[in-house]
């Protein structure tokens, strides 16, 4: 009786509606109309992408920190540099320093487009995305002298090579960077 129940109740929807299926790209497509035109998923979709972003850069400093660790605890027992093992080290500094740049200017988009989210154009949301867009300003400008001071580092480590005093001022200026992109990290992490 249940089941010739159920089959009425379809014939008689069917009847007054027709037999409607939808795929799942039509019904992504119809979800994006109804909330507000597909703008929410558009700035949905943007978002994640900034995300994804911020992630490959905070990965690549990561990879690129372990890679000068590595070499300098090669340096620190002994083992002779060659010029591909100077070069290599050089680049994977001036590879963790671009990162770390792009980091904070990707987190401060990541952030700006949450914001709009979540807050839209009201007159809140307009004075936390101006704040937060001072406070990743101010931490790019921080790391433009560390960086200036890095490159010296680094042409002389070119010129002249690699020395544990060279890598411990070196290692010195990393930690600083680390400091500064940590505090983003952090924050992020509370968030989620």
């Amino acid at each position: 009786i249940q089941s010739a129940k159920e089959s009425a109740a379809r014939a008689n929807l069917a009847e007054h509606f027709g037999d409607i299926t939808l795929s799942m790209a039509e019904l992504d497509e119809t979800a994006r109309h109804i909330v507000g035109g597909g703008r929410l998923f558009g700035e949905l979709d943007t978002f994640r992408e900034a995300s994804d972003v911020t992630d490959r850069f905070r990965a690549s400093m990561s990879d690129a920190l372990k890679e000068i660790q590595k070499s300098g605890w090669k340096l620190s027992m002994g083992i002779e540099f060659t010029q591909d093992d100077t070069e290599s080290y050089t680049a994977q500094v001036d590879s963790f320093i671009k990162d770390a740049q792009e980091y904070i200017l990707s987190s401060g988009y990541e952030l700006k487009v949450a914001v709009g989210i979540v807050m839209g154009d009201s007159e809140k949301g307009k004075a936390l995305a101006e704040d937060s867009e001072a406070f990743y300003q101010s931490l790019y400008e921080e790391l433009t002298p560390m960086q200036e001071a890095l490159s010296e580092v680094m042409a002389d480590i070119t010129e002249n090579g690699l020395t544990l005093d060279k890598q411990k001022l070196v290692d010195g200026y990393l930690s600083d960077i680390s400091d500064i992109t940590s505090m983003i990290t952090q924050a992020q992490d509370a968030a989620r």
